[in-house]
């Protein structure tokens, strides 16, 4: 929302439509990022590129629910499917040129 992201998680969140939240999903988010940061002490990680935003807004309330030490496995292996991903994205534009 604060313009700071890159150009590859821009795309993913383009992909997932959060680009398209209506003015109350976007407060929603808002507010279950700041109870996520606020619990667990870092930002919520979600792979984009396999979910759409209605899973997205889902996953956060859900995940909400989870130990410290469950969510922050969840966030490793999210974040693990992201670079995964990107490195895959990596390979292919190099096997092009």
């Amino acid at each position: 929302m604060s313009g700071g992201l890159s150009k590859e998680s821009t795309k993913e969140q383009q992909s997932a439509g959060l680009n398209t939240l209506t003015e109350q999903e976007k407060q929603n988010m808002h507010h279950l990022n700041q109870q996520y940061k606020q619990k667990f002490g870092f930002p919520f990680v979600i792979c984009a590129r396999e979910n759409k935003k209605e899973a997205i807004l889902t996953g956060l309330e859900n995940r909400l629910k989870n130990s410290g030490e469950t969510e922050a496995v969840t966030g490793v292996e999210e974040v693990k499917k992201i670079c995964r991903l990107r490195l895959l994205d990596i390979v292919d534009s190099s096997s092009k040129l």
